[in-house]
């Protein structure tokens, strides 16, 4: 009994299993969950990505002060500008480049429209999600870097961190949070999603009138698209490896 690729959980990036895991979610949504009994590994999956989610406490009304107003001004410019410089290296069709460039656009894509928006509390949470899928990354540093993109980041970050300050949300860096208590969490969304799969495996095997083939259709393209990810980032290291390799020699 295999209805489902293997889904390379453990390697995948914090940001891309949270991802995964709410659209998992929202293919069983578009069914009727009930109707499929799966409703009970379809909440514990919702409780489990809401746990995973960086705790955030926000101000309900939020007092547009000048440092307010400054910092999503200066976020929006920063964003604008990296956004032309990404549009003018894609023109410009130089290899370097637009191997760096596919590195970052995908980061940017996700999390640019919710960024720029107009309310500060609604977009910070994006704006953390993006400097977390960032952060300690060797293949996006060397992007950023190669495209001379730095000053630009290291900008947006401060901006942000001078947002969240003074809108009053508590938000700490990803160097400041308890990485054990969100491993742990994490673990328990990997666990999640593999308990929700089998679960619908014994629902095809208990319930043989309901057609399940559209849910592990839908399932299956989410768990190929990711993997995609993955395997992309291993031929990567692999082939950066092998350069450095054929220098040292």
């Amino acid at each position: 009994m295999k209805n489902f690729t293997t889904f390379k959980l453990t390697r995948l990036q914090d940001i891309e299993l949270r991802i995964a895991s709410k659209r998992i979610v929202a293919v069983v949504s578009q069914q009727d969950a009930e109707i499929y009994h799966l409703t009970g590994m379809q909440k514990l999956l919702l409780e489990a990505i809401v746990a995973m989610k960086l705790k955030q406490v926000f101000n309900r009304k939020l007092a547009m002060t000048p440092d307010v107003l400054l910092a999503k001004s200066e976020i929006s410019r920063i964003m604008g500008t990296i956004l032309s410089l990404v549009k003018a290296y894609r023109r410009g069709n130089v290899a370097s480049q637009v191997a760096y460039l596919d590195v970052i656009q995908p980061y940017l894509n996700l999390y640019t429209s919710s960024i720029q928006i107009a309310n500060a509390s609604t977009s910070e949470p994006q704006m953390d999600d993006f400097f977390m899928a960032i952060t300690n990354d060797a293949a996006v540093d060397a992007a950023i870097d190669g495209l001379q993109m730095k000053e630009l980041f290291d900008g947006l970050l401060l901006n942000h961190n001078k947002l969240v300050t003074s809108v009053g949300i508590r938000s700490n860096d990803k160097s400041n949070r308890k990485i054990n208590n969100f491993r742990a969490l994490r673990i328990n969304t990997e666990k999640a999603i593999r308990n929700f799969l089998l679960t619908i495996e014994l629902a095809i095997v208990e319930y043989p009138a309901l057609d399940y083939s559209d849910i592990v259709s839908n399932i299956n393209v989410i768990i190929i698209e990711f993997n995609a990810k993955v395997d992309t980032r291993s031929t990567r290291k692999g082939t950066k490896g092998t350069k450095t390799d054929s220098k040292a020699a």
